[in-house]
């Protein structure tokens, strides 16, 4: 057997004892072989004893992770009826006639000033001339 054909199998034979007679031949013979069946071994032994660990979680993870979803569900409430509120056809039509009231408030202003501009400049162009 060729390295490539064995790398390809090694993996599956990982944990057993003994392997099929080809594999151990050329593992026997290639140090690479050896190697890689050596790390699959030791990678496999590592996982094994993971299992076995008990990982205890602190005590304020559960109700912070409570509340933060909690708080979260309830801005995306308020965020919905927000903006359920705003597309009411009532609300856009006042949001339209305040826009334009504003609008027309700020032109009629600007055209006084420049009334008022215009008469003081000549008030003050007559009272020097």
């Amino acid at each position: 057997m060729q390295c490539r054909e064995v790398l390809e199998q090694l993996a599956a034979y990982a944990d057993v004892e003994v392997l099929p007679r080809d594999l151990q031949v050329h593992v026997d013979a290639c140090e690479d072989c050896r190697i890689e069946l050596a790390e699959y071994r030791t990678l496999l032994a590592a996982t094994r004893s993971m299992q076995s660990v008990a990982v205890e979680t602190p005590s304020w993870l559960l109700p912070t992770l409570t509340s933060v979803v909690r708080d979260n569900a309830e801005a995306r409430k308020a965020s919905r009826e927000r903006l359920a509120k705003l597309s009411d056809p009532k609300v856009i039509t006042g949001g339209v006639l305040v826009a334009a009231g504003v609008a027309g408030a700020l032109l009629f202003r600007g055209r006084r000033r420049r009334k008022r501009t215009f008469a003081t400049r000549l008030r003050q162009s007559i009272a020097g001339a």
